[in-house]
């Protein structure tokens, strides 16, 4: 009996070895593929962490990947702009990689693309498991680290442990982007939707039921603020064109944060100009038709910013929409 469970603790460990052997070499090597993909979702994390350097940055989810085109802002002011949207992340997403940026260098201009319901989207545990998958493989970057661990500090004690724990929600996509299964073609980040899956005059659609603006959210949104100021970062916060209105009062609030702390605000979510149908690929993202209307309205308007034009020596190219402020 002795000499069975001996056996047994013998195949348990050698089992388990095994398992630990086989975590390490495929954690290697997913994290090997993984910093030298080149393009798309995971490449919009991997520049805005490792790379990037340039003096105008785009932060947002997919509506700002998707709307603007960073690099007719780079031809039209000569600086170099990059788009760090990325899909399905709110603000926190958008908090945790600012501030680690800047621990490394200070851009000169950052236009944050916030939702109509910012303040509502992605509440609670949904934004909090995107922004830490989406951050697991850097989190031996000290800022990245403290915004995960705030969060739950029991996501860093697994990745230490297992070596494929940052990757294991995403392999199909690694693989795929590695292997060029996948491919999403950027220009500075910018991905474009083509073509569009709305039919008919664009209707602004706004639910009935009441949603509740998350605290965090709220919170964090002032924290970004507060980041690009303590760092004389110029903030530009931009509510994109889209056909929904899922929570107004994100809008108001929105408004009255950027207002007192002397942010400016454009807010195109409900610009007649927009109601055309055929500048979108769905719902809430504009095709690579709307986006490049739309990003020569936001030249037009930095343009026209005196403050902005005289650090890049912009000259206004024509009259602006009318934008609600």
């Amino acid at each position: 009996m002795k000499k069975t469970f001996l056996n047994a603790g013998k195949s348990t460990l050698l089992f388990l070895l095994i398992l630990f052997s086989a975590d390490r070499a495929i954690g290697y090597y997913l994290e090997k593929i993984y910093f030298k993909l080149q393009n798309g979702e995971f490449y919009q994390t991997i520049h805005a962490l490792t790379k990037a350097k340039e003096d105008i940055l785009i932060f947002g989810s997919s509506r700002a990947m998707h709307h603007y085109k960073s690099h007719i802002i780079e031809e039209h002011f000569q600086v170099p702009t990059y788009n760090l949207g990325r899909s399905g992340k709110n603000i926190l997403y958008s908090y945790a990689v600012f501030s680690q940026l800047l621990s490394t260098y200070k851009p000169k201009v950052v236009i944050l693309d916030v939702q109509p319901s910012e303040f509502s989207w992605k509440a609670g545990r949904e934004g909090e498991d995107a922004m830490i998958d989406a951050l697991l493989p850097f989190k031996d970057f000290p800022e990245i680290n403290k915004n995960i661990s705030k969060i739950r500090k029991s996501e860093i004690l697994l990745s230490n442990l297992f070596k494929t724990y940052p990757y294991n929600t995403d392999v199909a996509e690694i693989l795929g982007y590695h292997y060029g299964f996948i491919n999403d073609e950027s220009n500075n980040g910018y991905i474009a939707l083509k073509g569009n899956k709305i039919s008919k005059k664009v209707k602004r659609i706004e639910k009935s039921e009441q949603v509740s603006n998350d605290p965090e959210l709220i919170r964090v949104f002032r924290g970004f603020i507060s980041l690009a100021k303590a760092n004389k970062v110029e903030l530009y916060v931009v509510i994109s064109p889209t056909t929904r209105r899922l929570n107004a009062g994100s809008i108001h609030l929105i408004k009255k944060i950027t207002q007192e702390a002397k942010i400016p605000l454009f807010n195109y979510s409900e610009l007649p100009e927009f109601n055309d149908y055929t500048l979108f690929y769905d719902g809430t993202h504009l095709n690579d038709q709307g986006a490049t209307e739309f990003t020569n309205e936001i030249v037009n308007k930095l343009s026209h910013l005196k403050l902005f034009s005289e650090k890049f020596s912009a000259k206004p190219i024509s009259d602006s929409l009318g934008v609600k402020l």
